[in-house]
């Protein structure tokens, strides 16, 4: 294409020809996305119509609305100045939306037409039932393959948000014409991918959806740096696909791509960058964070909520911070969000930074608090932990507004430690157990964190036992508050490092659990993914009652194998009374694996005594039937056996293993 610039400047051709040469060459240029050459070609050409929209057009794609601006101003008024202007205005009323679609609906349907129009449907200047009869009033006159694919494609997108599901097929069966059409690693075909992906994305069909971003992604890549801007559009997309779906390592990974294709000056870009830092704060990745966050304050020193968001984010990352560089004046408190001031004084708090209350602060914030029971809550916290005598003063009128948070959706009390937990409380400090850890039962696991990062002196642990729930239904407080939590474990010191043997978390399963730390303040922190807890050898079984070796018998009718407990369900336990004699019984499960140990009256004896025994009844009377909630198995999974003994040393243990579900 350089070659045919250079034959074009030959003197064998006259004026009007290298005109033309150029301009055919340019249109070339620009079908393939090389909008730089296209205006180089171009420089310092006679500005015809022609080349004067191919010009504009170019400008437009690269995004230089400055030079686009300049170029549009010095255009003579006219027809032509007015319809190049639809690149940069948008209409402002009913009369200049009309001209909008009679310039739009008029002959020919050509490259400037089908990018306004693009441009009109993405801005939303008219609404959908507008859009539905502009394209049916374009695409008789589409002249090319490519401009009836972005009608019908378009037409779907309309029609998508509507829900009907039968259109599936047929844009299924346009990305098929469009992939004949392209070749395969052209722009043009990774854009109509991204329209589709949006259509998918409404009909619900995410296959279809994830594909189409998957192949417009990997165009875009092969042809970089062109198409550098639906490129950074095509990264953003995958980032809130998965940011959607909760999946964030991905979303992280996409929106770290599109930020190093763009430019920091653009907001978009800015406001990406915004994002990767918060994302970085949500996975821990302290040092990206605090380089990008420097940056991004860098460029953005003007105090607002998106600052201050950047400001706690790097600031939490720090383990250690210098004396006053957390003091805030009066006029940042006034900008700030109700929740960045509370995770304002969460930080001091950590930080034990007693000099940012200074009177006139402290003034402010009590009076502030009247109104918010998180605040009032956290100055109650950071009295307790940095004796002030102005919050001292108003602690009564403090506990009453902090009690508001009993009626509210955003608070929850911890069973069997009385600790309230708010979301504005939650820190990321939990390094072990994270995403696919297997503990096993018998062995001692070190359950380790930041201590630094969770205010406070000492802690109690938990574990959920509810083993049905997805990792990303704990990313709501709503659903943290659901969850049935065990305590596993109190007054942990906060030195960041805890010895346990899995058996205290009464539960075993794979890729079930989380734990949950708390410290007496009511600042908490979740473990990453979930992990597994496998059957062990035991150390200590558990057993506290003689049994006679020689008087096992068959006597449990239920439970059974595959048989299955619900919490909180009234359930029973059954046995023949004749064939366990004894007055009374006491109940045990399996709290370990269950290999080796036999059934009926094929027990492996020597199982018995090296397996783990949870006792959960005593002293139950010989009736045949026990009637109990679950939960008195004290965990959750399916390997679970009963094993019960008379006080005349008869014992029996059940068929093969059942389970013990959450109700939910």
């Amino acid at each position: 294409m350089a070659y045919g610039s250079q034959q074009a400047d030959a003197d064998k051709l006259d004026g009007k020809s290298k005109i033309q040469v150029k301009y055919t060459l340019a249109r070339s240029l620009y079908a393939h996305g090389y909008y730089e050459r296209v205006l180089n070609v171009l420089s310092n050409q006679v500005q015809t119509d022609a080349i004067n929209e191919l010009t504009a057009l170019s400008l437009y794609q690269l995004q230089r609305l400055s030079d686009l601006q300049k170029q549009i101003n010095a255009l003579p008024a006219g027809q032509r100045k007015e319809q190049l202007n639809w690149l940069l205005v948008e209409p402002t009323s009913k009369s200049q939306q009309t001209k909008l679609i009679d310039f739009l609906v008029a002959e020919p349907l050509n490259e400037l037409r089908l990018v306004i129009l693009k441009r009109a449907i993405e801005n939303q200047w008219v609404n959908s039932a507008q859009v539905g009869n502009l394209l049916e009033e374009l695409k008789p006159k589409a002249q090319s393959m490519r401009h009836q694919l972005w009608l019908s494609l378009f037409s779907i997108d309309i029609k998508a948000n509507l829900g009907d599901n039968t259109l599936i097929q047929q844009l299924n069966e346009l990305i098929k014409l469009a992939e004949q059409t392209y070749h395969p690693l052209h722009g043009e075909l990774a854009a109509l991918h991204l329209l589709a992906a949006k259509s998918y994305a409404q009909l619900g069909n995410l296959a279809n959806q994830e594909r189409s971003m998957n192949q417009a992604t990997y165009i875009l890549e092969q042809l970089a740096p062109l198409h550098n801007g639906l490129h950074f559009r095509a990264l953003l997309d995958q980032y809130r696909y998965y940011l959607a779906a909760n999946d964030i390592y991905p979303a992280r990974t996409f929106l770290s791509r599109a930020y190093a294709i763009c430019s920091l000056n653009k907001p978009s870009c800015n406001s990406a960058l915004y994002d990767l830092i918060l994302l970085r704060a949500e996975l821990g990745e302290t040092q990206l964070l605090q380089e990008d966050a420097k940056l991004w304050l860098e460029n953005n020193p003007i105090q607002n909520q998106r600052y201050f968001d950047i400001w706690l984010a790097l600031n939490n990352s720090h383990r250690t911070v210098l004396k006053n560089s957390l003091s805030l004046s009066l006029d940042s408190l006034k900008i700030m969000t109700p929740q960045q001031i509370t995770d304002w004084v969460t930080l001091l708090i950590r930080h034990q930074h007693r000099e940012a209350l200074v009177p006139e602060i402290t003034g402010y914030l009590l009076q502030y608090a009247n109104q918010n029971p998180l605040l009032a809550h956290n100055l109650l916290a950071f009295n307790r932990v940095i004796p002030n005598e102005l919050i001292e003063q108003d602690k009564p009128n403090l506990v009453l507004t902090a009690k508001k948070l009993d009626a509210s959706k955003e608070q929850f009390t911890l069973p069997d430690a009385d600790i309230q937990i708010t979301p504005s409380q939650y820190v990321q400090s939990i390094h072990l157990p994270k995403r696919d850890t297997v503990m096993t039962i018998g062995t001692d696991y070190e359950i380790t964190w930041e201590a630094s990062k969770l205010p406070g002196n000492t802690l109690n642990l938990f574990i959920n036992h509810d083993t049905h729930r997805p990792d990303n239904s704990y990313k709501q407080f709503s659903g943290i508050k659901s969850v049935r939590w065990k305590h596993a474990a109190s007054n942990i010191a906060n030195n960041g490092k805890f010895t346990i043997d899995p058996y205290d978390f009464m539960a075993n399963g794979a890729n079930k659990y989380k734990v949950l730390l708390v410290s007496e303040l009511g600042y908490w922190s979740l473990s990453d993914g979930l992990f597994s807890i496998a059957s062990g050898v035991a150390k200590d079984n558990g057993l506290e009652h003689f049994f006679n070796p020689d008087l096992l018998v068959e006597a449990i009718t239920y439970p059974n194998a595959f048989d299955i407990y619900t919490v909180g369900k009234t359930s029973e336990i059954t046995w023949d009374p004749n064939t366990l004699q004894g007055k009374y019984l006491h109940f045990y499960v399996l709290h370990d694996s269950t290999k080796g140990l036999g059934s009926g009256t094929d027990v492996n004896i020597d199982a018995v005594y090296n397996k783990r025994w949870y006792l959960f009844s005593t002293h139950i009377a010989n009736t045949g039937r026990y009637e109990l909630d679950p939960a008195l198995f004290n965990g959750r999974g399916n390997n679970y056996k009963l094993l019960i003994i008379s006080d005349l040393g008869y014992w029996c243990v059940s068929q093969g293993r059942f389970s013990v579900l959450f109700h939910g």
